[in-house]
């Protein structure tokens, strides 16, 4: 699991995200043969992991020092006109941020697990069902909104809250953030990280995925 960092805020909330390959990225050798497998930067990894390409959101994205993918929405990361993170008391929308393209071998469904911070203050009621304060999602061929986003996995499979990635494809992801009853400064997501799993396992399974089964 690799730990990617994330920075959104209201003032500032963090995001920070983690790679997870289902089978087939790797092989276990048990004779004498030489075995590489070597680290590779964000864009070039199994799960590549990369700024959206001809977005305007793609400014919030980047490859850090050590080639990890960091996204950025605070102070920290300023706009050209100025804008130093989300509105407070507010919805707000990021379309195609980040891209994720799979580099592996088969087909994959992804979806990513985020929590919010567990201090933040509740809602008003009527906001109740916007929860939670970020979530995930893509871009369907009609412009809608597609969810890709839970706390674990069950409620990603029985929401259908994923989607599914063919080898070398790619799909870019967005970003929704609501504020209602918070204040500038708050931090919105839970330890300031998320992960970003994608699993072949689920291709074709009774609990996730739409293509075929193609094992390990």
């Amino acid at each position: 699991m690799d730990r990617r960092k994330f920075l959104i805020g209201a003032g500032g909330a963090a995001i920070s995200g983690s790679a997870i390959l289902g089978s087939g990225a790797f092989t276990r050798v048990e004779s004498q043969r030489r075995v590489i497998i070597e680290v590779a930067e964000d864009p070039d990894a199994y799960l590549g992991l990369d700024e959206c390409p001809e977005s305007p959101n793609q400014s919030y994205a980047d490859i850090d020092e050590d080639g990890h993918l960091e996204i950025d929405m605070s102070p920290d990361n300023p706009t050209e006109v100025g804008g130093e993170g989300v509105n407070s008391d507010s919805f707000t929308f990021a379309d195609d941020v980040f891209e994720v393209c799979n580099n592996g071998k088969q087909e994959a469904v992804l979806w990513i697990e985020s929590s919010d911070a567990e201090d933040l203050d509740d809602p008003p009621e009527e906001y109740e069902d916007d929860l939670p304060r970020v979530q995930f999602y893509i871009l369907d061929e009609e412009g809608d909104i597609q969810r890709i986003s839970a706390e674990n996995q069950d409620e990603a499979v029985d929401n259908e809250w994923f989607t599914s990635i063919e080898e070398g494809g790619c799909v870019c992801v967005g970003i929704r953030t609501m504020t209602k009853g918070l204040e500038t400064g708050d931090q919105l997501i839970d330890d300031d990280e998320v992960v970003i799993h994608a699993n072949a396992d689920l291709v074709g399974d009774e609990n996730g995925g739409n293509g075929d089964d193609n094992g390990d």
